[in-house]
């Protein structure tokens, strides 16, 4: 058996897009994965295929020298059990931080921009993505991407910081003006239980999502062990009740979350949703994790909901 870990790189190793759950080795595609596939028909051996948990092909710290990515898979598991590659070309150092790395992609133009709620309250700050592929999790380490746990756990430094300049008098709001998840917590459990139900289903994110830009759209891939629930202007069907589509997206599944087509279409003729609560953004998706809103479900609006993302789309060219 060969293990072949390796960080999602486009076009060589990523998620299949499927209507059915995939498991295992079947969960992937890419030139990597083809290759794999043509050697292990030719040699005659069985390989699996897993991402790298920290999702990065490998560099050494400067301070403690120790490796992480491919590279300490290599050390900690042996060379003769993994097969991996590596870029050809020399990239920069790999200075990641615990949400994202700060690396060459900061060049690239910006596709969207998420913001992680918690009912009525926002977490931190808008998370600008540039790689084609965001992943979006709950502890470290699930890979890069956004970790919504670090969002906590900065805007908790944030509060302390501000009250320490204050000798004490600071408030619960973070930077931007929205009052902090440990503000938001104790307000839920000083009305009866509310926080209690957010920390349930921040346990159930786990792995998250992982959102992908492709020529056609944005897709989301459900890499958790839970549902989530999406909403898109390009997925409200003509006459849906409520004037509201909610889609479910079971684990192992993928789905066509914003169509770039159907809203270059719906902005030609000036359509517009029904029933909707706020201000209406056309280029915006938004992702449930573990419970559903709308017609359909108890929660008639988003912001009942416990743990929630905002996925707003720059223009698309």
């Amino acid at each position: 058996m060969l293990s072949f870990p390796s960080p999602q790189e486009e076009p060589y190793v990523m998620f299949k897009k499927s209507d059915k759950p995939l498991y295992g080795n079947d969960r992937f595609e890419g030139y990597c994965i083809d290759l794999l596939r043509e050697l292990a028909a030719i040699l005659g051996f069985t390989y699996e295929v897993r991402l790298v948990e920290d999702g990065r092909f490998g560099a050494q710290d400067e301070f403690t020298g120790q490796w992480n990515g491919m590279v300490k898979e290599l050390m900690d598991h042996g060379s003769w059990e993994i097969v991996c590659l590596f870029p050809l070309s020399p990239s920069p150092p790999d200075t990641g931080t615990s949400i994202g790395s700060t690396t060459s992609v900061d060049r690239r133009s910006q596709w969207c921009s998420v913001a992680y709620w918690e009912q009525r309250t926002r977490v931190g700050r808008l998370y600008a993505a540039r790689e084609p592929s965001l992943g979006i999790f709950y502890d470290l380490p699930q890979g890069t991407g956004l970790c919504l746990g670090q969002l906590h756990a900065d805007a908790y430094q944030r509060r302390r910081r501000r009250r320490g300049n204050a000798d004490g008098d600071g408030d619960d709001s973070d930077p931007d003006g929205e009052p902090t998840a440990a503000a938001a917590d104790a307000r839920g459990a000083r009305r009866g239980g509310v926080a209690s139900g957010v920390r349930q289903v921040r346990d159930k994110i786990g792995h998250g999502i992982a959102l992908s830009q492709e020529a056609d759209g944005v897709w989301v891939y459900n890499r958790s062990q839970h549902p989530v629930f999406v909403h898109s202007p390009t997925l409200d069907l003509p006459g849906a009740r409520g004037g509201l589509t909610v889609r479910r997206v079971v684990p192992g599944y993928s789905l066509k979350v914003f169509d770039y087509e159907r809203s270059g279409w719906l902005a030609e003729h000036g359509v517009k949703p029904e029933g909707q609560e706020g201000p209406w953004d056309p280029r915006s998706v938004r992702i449930s994790f573990a419970k559903g809103w709308g017609p359909c479900y108890s929660r008639q609006f988003i912001t009942s909901c416990p743990c929630w993302l905002e996925v707003l789309l720059s223009n698309h060219r």
